[in-house]
């Protein structure tokens, strides 16, 4: 990835996106970055850069009404770690310490639960 796409991603998940270690069904957790936004060219271009997939999720609302279609984009796991140690740099003290504390509970939690952290296929 080009630094000016590093930066560029780094804007656009500091403002409008995040990584989180989000609970899995097994006890485990998974690590993701998403984005969720309503311009689809953003999504694409996250999706390039990544390797994420892009989804439509619905209508965004405004003041019950609907507006314009809603996308999410997320990567998980390790993959979704290589691309947070990346960008950490780039990040607020803020948004960095959250990234950090969510990649500590999906190492920590995992190996507690002696399983190897692996891709989603």
């Amino acid at each position: 990835m080009k630094q000016t796409e590093l930066h560029w991603l780094a804007g656009m998940i500091e403002g409008e996106g995040g990584f989180y270690a989000i609970k899995s069904k097994t006890g485990g957790y998974a690590f993701r970055l998403q984005f969720y936004n309503c311009n689809r060219e953003l999504h694409e271009r996250i999706a390039a850069l990544t390797g994420a997939r892009t989804y439509h999720v619905g209508t965004a609302l405004k003041n019950g009404v609907s507006k314009k279609p809603q996308w999410m984009t997320y990567i998980e796991s390790s993959k979704a770690v290589a691309v947070a140690e990346k960008l950490l740099p780039l990040f607020s003290k803020e948004k960095r310490e959250k990234t950090l504390a969510a990649i500590e509970k999906w190492n920590t939690r995992n190996q507690t639960l002696g399983r190897p952290r692996k891709e989603k296929r």
